[in-house]
């Protein structure tokens, strides 16, 4: 399985970014350094998962793929000034997705599967109250010391990150950041360090989805109970004949139309809440760390308000088509 790959990474990110701090318009600025690592708890050797583990230079401010920083040591106290023996904290913030995961609370170890000397663990010392969120769902995030991560990682040749989060509102340090390392780019806070990583896509592609159900639910409905009733005319015409008028064969048409579409509703939430579980269970088993579908509760409502709406629409052409029925014709047959 793989899961991920190396890339160009910046060097020397801790003296950098300690001379970045220094200027008066910077409020702080810190390394970023993203890993998939797999992780497990003591005792569960056999139960490992995948997370992203994130390195920072902690800060009270800083918060990184919607983590705070604030609950860690200030600083990266392993570091010490390049050794790399300082004092190691084993701090660990993970997001509700990863703890979720790991089945974790406050104080549970992780153990990274590789990397690690020693007693070189992590501790849970916070659990976050949002994370990152994708089409996909939430992504399982731990956030921990940057020289922890580089340490666990293989990043301490070189003192290397992926990326440097400067804190400013000053516009004229754009130009200044981008003479720090040559052909790197700067832009605005963005990507898997953001809060949240939106998309259009998946509004686009789930109103679609509900304009194809729409229209083909009613055009099968339609259909379908428009046949049942042409051969049931006989039966309608004799509830005329005795008596019963338009109005109550109407309603009789109109909620079996709601019956067929409601009970086809439900049997295809069941259905869809099924395909999610077998989804989840085969992508975490063969391809993903985590779930990569999600439905949230209110869907079972909205599936059957759409199926509801499907059979209101379908009714106009149900209702039509019984009132055509001629009583006397269908009595003579």
């Amino acid at each position: 399985m793989v899961v991920s790959t190396d890339a160009p990474q910046f060097g020397a990110v801790h003296p950098t970014t300690a001379q970045l701090t220094q200027k008066e318009e910077v409020r702080y600025a810190t390394p970023v350094l993203m890993h998939a690592m797999e992780m497990h708890t003591p005792g569960g050797e056999d139960e490992s998962e995948y997370v992203i583990v994130i390195g920072v230079v902690a800060h009270s401010d800083v918060e990184v793929a919607g983590l705070s920083a604030g609950p860690m040591h200030a600083g990266d106290p392993y570091y010490a000034n390049g050794t790399y023996n300082g004092t190691w904290t084993g701090e660990a913030v993970v997001s509700p997705a990863a703890a979720e995961l790991l089945n974790v609370t406050n104080g549970t170890s992780l153990i990274p599967t590789r990397g690690a000397r020693g007693n070189q663990t992590l501790t849970v010392t916070s659990i976050g109250r949002e994370g990152v969120s994708t089409g996909m769902g939430q992504l399982p995030v731990v956030l921990v010391h940057l020289s922890e991560a580089q340490q666990l990682t293989g990043a301490t040749t070189g003192d290397q990150a992926d990326q440097i989060l400067v804190d400013t509102n000053a516009r004229n340090v754009k130009s200044q950041l981008e003479n720090v390392y040559p052909r790197s780019t700067v832009m605005a806070r963005s990507g898997l360090t953001a809060q949240n990583m939106s998309s259009g896509l998946p509004l686009a592609m789930s109103v679609a989805a509900l304009c194809v159900a729409v229209i083909v639910g009613t055009l099968f409905v339609g259909t379908t109970m428009g046949l049942e009733i042409t051969a049931d005319q006989q039966q309608y015409a004799l509830m005329g004949a005795l008596g019963l008028p338009w109005r109550s064969r109407a309603v009789v048409v109109l909620v079996q139309a709601l019956m067929v579409t409601i009970v086809g509703g439900i049997f295809g939430l069941a259905l869809g809440y099924l395909g999610i579980e077998v989804t989840n269970h085969l992508a975490q088993q063969y391809i993903a760390p985590s779930a990569i579908a999600v439905a949230h509760p209110i869907l079972g409502v909205c599936g059957v308000g759409v199926a509801v709406l499907i059979g209101l629409l379908a009714a106009p052409y149900l209702l039509w088509l019984t009132k055509r029925t001629s009583i006397l014709d269908q009595l003579n047959t």
